[in-house]
């Protein structure tokens, strides 16, 4: 039997070898010519890449859409829904926060940060700690408006500013102090004051906020027109703050002849500094489009 086997195997090891012998070719001896391919420079011309059709769906057509958040149909002791608050691995539990509160039957949110921590870019500006933001598009209607209702409180309260950004680039917005002092800033990124030229105008103001009192703010934006505001209603009187052109920093590349990059953000924010701990609140926020 085992003889058997190895004749077998004798047999099939002789085949192979002459597989070997036949299959071999020599060299021709032709050079390996390289080509460019034709879609180096345009990847996706014709025949260069295939179109995924997981991207039909999504609409070529600008959507706009608005901002109405009276908190009403808000679970307390929760983050509001369409509302998002920045946080990362260096703040501590607690650090900030923002929560539907209850009383009298009205709904609002009560923002508080401990000023203890800070997102890690840019390395060495003075970033906010609370970061509270939901977003907007008007960008076909290209004007619009915010209202915001404020208020701070006697004890404990906390330096907020809020307003309208591009994205990251602040395009107008009012500054609550620690002292209870209110300003009003056009432009520049709202993370941090650099000093530069990009870094907006302030308006200081003679008014100061009552703690404990809810005020309502409004701003108003007209790319067209290429202006911005801002006001305060004290005894149910609107008053003019900051009446402007958008800043530098609202330009595409920061330059005043590009095109202006109107807002898309309701910002909210309390500063890095561990002198600033405590609350605020806010109310009512609406951004609707502006009558002509």
């Amino acid at each position: 039997m085992k003889k058997y086997i190895l004749l077998l195997l004798l047999v099939f090891g002789l085949f192979g070898i002459v597989g070997c012998q036949n299959n071999s070719e020599e060299p021709n001896g032709d050079k390996i010519v390289e080509t460019e391919s034709p879609c180096k420079d345009n990847p996706f011309g014709e025949g260069c890449y295939n179109p995924s059709k997981d991207l039909d769906h999504i609409s070529t057509e600008i959507e706009e859409f608005l901002v109405e958040d009276d908190f009403e149909g808000e679970r307390t002791d929760q983050k509001p829904r369409k509302w998002l608050i920045y946080s990362n691995p260096e703040y501590k539990a607690g650090a900030v926060d923002a929560k539907v509160l209850e009383e009298d039957g009205n709904k609002f949110v009560r923002l508080y940060s401990d000023g203890s921590a800070k997102p890690p870019y840019p390395q060495g500006a003075a970033q906010p700690t609370l970061i509270f933001t939901t977003k907007f598009n008007l960008d076909l209607t290209k004007k619009g408006q915010l209202e915001i209702d404020v208020m701070v409180p006697e004890e404990e309260n906390n330096q907020v500013s809020f307003g309208l950004s591009a994205g990251a680039v602040n395009v107008i917005n009012f500054t609550i102090s620690k002292d209870y002092k209110l300003s009003s800033k056009v432009g520049g990124p709202y993370f941090y004051f650099s000093g530069n030229a990009d870094a907006g105008q302030t308006h200081p103001t003679d008014i100061v906020i009552t703690p404990g009192k809810w005020y309502k703010f409004l701003f108003t934006w007209d790319i067209e027109q290429d202006k911005v505001q801002s006001f305060i209603y004290l005894d149910d009187q609107k008053v003019l703050v900051v009446d402007s052109a958008f800043h530098v920093s609202n330009h595409f590349n920061a330059k005043l002849d590009n095109e202006i990059l109107g807002p898309n953000v309701i910002s909210i924010t309390m500063p890095y500094s561990r002198l600033n701990v405590g609350y605020a609140f806010i109310d009512n926020v609406k951004v609707s489009r502006m009558e002509d």
